[in-house]
């Protein structure tokens, strides 16, 4: 059994129920992050995401609201999944991949202590700088077109619960769309734009127009080491992985979390 010590955050963002969405939005994309803490009188009570967020705005109901005027206490998860501070890494890890949860609080006799995070735990692959990338890859990603709407995009990264897409034209990547990098561009719109042509407007964009053009790549024979501090120091949604400069895939940090947990087991150190 191994404490979380070496793992756990002790600086989560927590912000109140009270907190407008357009101020939660600009700390998460201010601060390069995924997901906040929400308190109510200095209790936490759930976790908001960037695609909790994206999976309740941009419909009827809230085109013609302003951000300002919406509260994080419509659109984060409680309950919650926590553990304690005295649960094993083993146990942290295979609760992260086997619910898809990004974040974990960690408490220590009901006081927080604080979180852990896929990227938190990519400090503890550093050691695999003999395996490669190969035996993690996944080799049939979900892609998306230049041409795509924007709409279909965020459909795709809410219902795979996704992070990331790859953007193809003639068999060649031209870029890639993150659930973040949408986020912006939707937080965009409905600060820019007047209600009544915000969806006209947003139904109109494609991929092409909001896709960042650089991206995070290795070769599929580069090791899980360097894949894994890429996602430790650059904060990268995903890795965009080719062989002989021919895209084959995508490593994402559950893809290297599945390989601790089903290689190494209840043996996790």
């Amino acid at each position: 059994m191994v404490n979380l010590e070496k793992v756990v955050n002790k600086t989560p963002v927590v912000v109140d129920k009270g907190t407008s969405l357009n101020r939660a939005i600009e700390i998460l994309l201010s601060r390069g992050i995924s997901h906040l803490l929400v308190s109510d009188a200095s209790r936490i009570i759930g976790v908001l995401s960037e695609k909790d967020i994206l999976s309740k705005i941009c419909t009827i109901r809230t085109w013609k609201v302003d951000l300002g005027s919406l509260q994080v206490s419509s659109f984060y998860i409680s309950p919650f999944y926590k553990v304690s501070y005295d649960d094993s890494l083993y146990h942290v890890i295979e609760s992260i991949v086997k619910n898809s949860y990004g974040i974990v609080p960690v408490f220590k006799d009901e006081k927080l202590i604080g979180v852990v995070s896929k990227q938190d735990l990519m400090k503890i692959a550093l050691k695999y700088r003999n395996k490669s990338l190969s035996k993690i890859v996944t080799y049939r990603p979900i892609i998306a077109s230049a041409n795509d709407r924007i709409f279909d995009l965020r459909d795709k990264i809410v219902r795979e619960k996704i992070s990331i897409i790859p953007i193809i034209e003639q068999l060649k990547v031209v870029g890639q769309v993150t659930d973040i990098r949408l986020l912006d561009v939707v937080t965009f719109i409905y600060n820019r734009f007047p209600w009544n042509i915000r969806e006209r407007r947003a139904r109109r964009m494609i991929a092409r127009d909001i896709m960042q053009r650089k991206y995070d790549r290795l070769d599929e024979r580069e090791s899980i080491a360097q894949a894994a501090n890429m996602f430790s120091t650059r904060g990268s949604k995903g890795i965009l992985i080719f062989k002989n400069d021919n895209f084959t895939g995508i490593v994402t940090k559950t893809d290297i979390l599945q390989y601790i947990l089903y290689t190494e087991g209840s043996k996790i150190e």
